[in-house]
């Protein structure tokens, strides 16, 4: 077995939760523009 290690960049500490939260955000974000889109179309 093999142990996932987390990388941080210079001067920052990694949470991958926090992580998690903003690529949710920005997910949630362009689908709202996408449904907007298509709402739009229709």
């Amino acid at each position: 077995m093999s142990k996932t290690e987390t990388k941080s960049r210079a001067g920052e500490v990694f949470f991958p939760a926090q992580d998690v939260r903003q690529n949710m955000t920005g997910f949630v974000s362009n689908f709202r523009g996408f449904q907007a889109d298509m709402q739009a179309k229709i």
